[in-house]
């Protein structure tokens, strides 16, 4: 029988209002520290601050060959709202894992998808606009699936 596991980079946030300041609060990256503006809550920028701030925490953990946390939007808290990278920022970090989870050094990482050491550091970098298909080729390599489904959930009006 065949495991089949999803993975998905989904994180919540929420402004927290501490002394006169607004704070966003990421629970899964404590490291976030950035304040938000008035100006910027009156115009609309606090998801992609959110978004933002999000990728820089995940890059960094790359940059240091940390872990990145699993999703937490299951049971999305009261006041938080959920966040979704970008489809090549979510699955560059969904490669990142899979590397860490191989155990494998970079050299035998690039080696087994078959890509030179700076593509794959083209790869692990968020801010790296890279071709779409060298990312799902990588995927295809390691004999694993990329479900590239869209849901779609009607809102109600007003909500």
């Amino acid at each position: 029988m065949i495991e089949v596991r999803k993975m998905k980079l989904e994180f919540c946030y929420s402004i927290e209002h501490e002394d006169g300041y607004a704070v966003l609060d990421v629970p899964k990256f404590p490291e976030i520290t950035v304040s938000i503006s008035e100006e910027d809550q009156r115009q609309g920028r606090v998801r992609s601050i959110a978004n933002d701030a999000i990728k820089n925490a995940i890059q960094a953990r790359i940059d240091y060959n940390d872990e990145i946390p699993s999703s937490d939007v299951s049971n999305l808290p009261l006041g938080f709202a959920k966040l979704q990278l970008t489809p090549l920022a979510a699955t560059k970090a969904l490669l990142y894992i899979q590397y860490r989870k191989s155990g494998k050094s970079k050299a035998e990482f690039a080696k087994s998808i078959e890509v030179g050491a700076t593509t794959l550091n083209r790869i692990f970098d968020l801010s790296h606009e890279s071709r779409f298909d060298v990312v799902l080729e990588a995927f295809e390599k390691l004999n694993l699936d990329f479900d590239h489904s869209v849901s779609v959930k009607r809102r109600k009006l007003g909500s």
